[in-house]
């Protein structure tokens, strides 16, 4: 199925929604092959019939990135630059200009699972509608938009639990935070259940957290 195909289909089952769908995805195709990290959120944060802001992957080419964003391409950059034996200092970030951040963010593809008319804190009745209790042609279309990107880490924002339903996978291990699984086609991939990146913790807590989790996987044998 091809981006365009989904996102027709997205549009037949939104009928019921007034709002202008947000359409996600990959945000740089060329750069996205460098990392393959796919964030998985719940809604973008925008208000009922925004047509300028329309596509978050577009917007997150075009624009440098503001202050959520900042956060994941620390997070990008923490995990690109991670191996098994080290993993790069939070100082290291001191020295990035917001434009070295904006190439960091093109790294990633982001989905959200209700595509419309989101806000800074999401309706769970709304979010479960879309996939808990969703028809399985959107379940299918989420699925559909994950295999398209082909990540190899998938970071669940706060998201885990509707992740985990989607793809009937087991509970996270507390102690780690991630499994490796096969998702169709696309093989051992690794899931790595972290905060939303707006979430009310420090910029250095949560980007140990991430590189921390990545760097386990990495030592229990998981090849990226």
């Amino acid at each position: 199925m091809t981006n365009e195909q989904i996102w027709k289909q997205y549009e037949e089952i939104y009928k019921d929604r007034s709002g202008t769908l947000v359409k996600d995805g990959i945000v740089c195709e060329e750069k996205y092959a460098e990392a393959k990290i796919l964030l998985f959120l719940k809604e973008a944060n925008q208000t009922n019939n925004d047509s300028d802001n329309d596509n978050l992957a577009n917007n997150l080419f075009i624009y440098k990135p503001w202050e959520m964003w900042l956060r994941v391409a620390e997070w990008v950059y923490g995990i690109s630059n991670t191996n098994k034996y080290c993993v790069p200092a939070y100082t290291e970030l001191q020295s990035k200009t917001r434009e070295d951040k904006h190439e960091e963010i093109k790294k990633i593809a982001v989905i959200n699972i209700n595509k419309a008319d989101g806000t800074g804190t999401p309706d769970k009745k709304d979010i479960n509608k879309r996939l808990v209790d969703a028809l399985e042609s959107n379940q299918n279309l989420l699925k559909a938009e994950i295999a398209l990107s082909e990540p190899r880490i998938i970071i669940c924002g706060g998201t885990y639990w509707y992740f985990q339903k989607l793809y009937n996978l087991p509970d996270m291990n507390g102690y780690k935070d991630y499994i490796t699984a096969d998702l169709g086609e696309n093989k051992n991939v690794l899931i790595i259940n972290s905060c939303h990146p707006a979430a009310h913790v420090s910029s250095l807590m949560s980007y140990y957290g991430i590189t921390n989790i990545y760097q386990q996987a990495l030592k229990e044998g998981w090849q990226r």
